[in-house]
């Protein structure tokens, strides 16, 4: 019943982004959109994998696989899509990489793999961090932001937004993060909060965290 739930609740991409400015990008279509006209025909069921970096642990299994359906918001999401996954590919020693995609290309070709389903999100690379410009929130999301900073009488031009993951997966990337690291969240062990502030200049910080503990020590730390 609690998966029937959340799977009533998942929230379409477009509630949250304007969809046009990311076409400036590159080619793009609505999950929705996708399972309606084109996934029978394009990744039909039989031929649907899911890839992950290697085996994940599941306490309940001894299965290897990236158990990509386990917990929210995976197993909801995948669900709602009515997507049941034949097979696993562990990519490893492949990583996320955009400026040489051959490996990729030469590995999983796209004709026995025309769709790429991820269990988890790409990795944070700083390659990346330009494309974010194609990501506009949508007049909804802005509509909730402005109302935020008129209630609180904060300035955008004094204001830096933080989304701070703090789950477990990041607590183990800070163990092994170092002054070179980028992976998952890394930067965000290694005081990236007070660099960007202090890079933009900004006089307050908003944190995306639902970890009280968590803003005290970074507010000590800042």
């Amino acid at each position: 019943m609690q998966e029937l739930d959340l799977m009533k609740n998942q929230i379409p991409f477009d509630r949250y982004f304007q969809v046009e400015p990311l076409r400036n990008y590159l080619k793009i279509i609505l999950m929705n959109d996708f399972m309606i006209h084109l996934a029978d025909k394009i990744w039909p069921e039989g031929k649907r994998y899911v890839f992950c970096y290697d085996a994940q642990i599941n306490e309940k299994s001894d299965i290897k696989s990236c158990h990509a359906k386990d917990g929210n918001p995976f197993g909801p999401f995948w669900s709602y899509f009515n997507i049941d996954f034949d097979g696993d590919v562990f990519f490893q020693p492949l990583f996320y990489d955009i400026i040489n995609p051959n490996g990729w290309n030469t590995k999983y070709p796209s004709t026995k793999y025309p769709v790429l389903a991820f269990s988890g999100p790409p990795g944070t690379d700083q390659h990346n961090v330009p494309i974010a410009k194609y990501f506009i929130y949508s007049n909804y999301i802005q509509e909730q932001a402005e109302n935020f900073l008129n209630k609180h009488q904060i300035s955008p031009d004094t204001l830096l937004a933080i989304h701070l993951r703090n789950g477990i997966d990041f607590e183990r990337a800070c163990t092994y993060a170092s002054e070179k690291s980028n992976f998952f969240a890394s930067a965000q062990c290694l005081a990236f909060a007070k660099r960007q502030r202090d890079r933009f200049d900004k006089s307050t910080d908003f944190w995306g965290i639902d970890n009280d503990k968590l803003i005290n020590e970074q507010n000590s730390d800042l």
